[in-house]
C-alpha cells in the first residue's frame, strides 16, 4: 500500500547437525573473520526480511508473523548455507 513501515526483529542462526554442514563450518570459522561472517549473516536476514515484508501488508505483516518467520527462514536459508 506504499505506507513505510519499521519491522524489528532478531535472527538465530544455527550450524546444520550433518557431518557435511559441520566440516563447513569449521573450516569457515576457522579461516574468516568473525566480523565479516556477522556481518554477511547480518545482510543475508535483513535483505531477505525486507524483500519479504515488501509483498506483505500491514495487516498481514502484524497478523501472519509466523509466516514471516517461515518466510524469512525459506528465502534466506540457502544463502546462508553457502558462508
Amino acid at each position: 500500500n506504499g505506507v513505510p513501515v519499521n519491522v524489528e526483529a532478531v535472527g538465530l542462526v544455527r550450524i546444520g547437525s550433518s557431518e557435511e554442514a559441520v566440516q563447513t563450518a569449521v573450516q569457515r570459522f576457522l579461516t574468516s573473520d568473525l566480523n565479516e561472517l556477522q556481518r554477511q549473516i547480518n545482510e543475508i536476514l535483513a535483505g531477505s526480511l525486507r524483500g519479504i515484508t515488501a509483498t506483505m501488508t500491514v495487516e498481514d505483516l502484524n497478523s501472519n508473523r509466523d509466516t514471516l518467520a517461515r518466510s524469512v527462514v525459506e528465502e534466506a536459508g540457502g544463502d546462508l548455507a553457502r558462508i
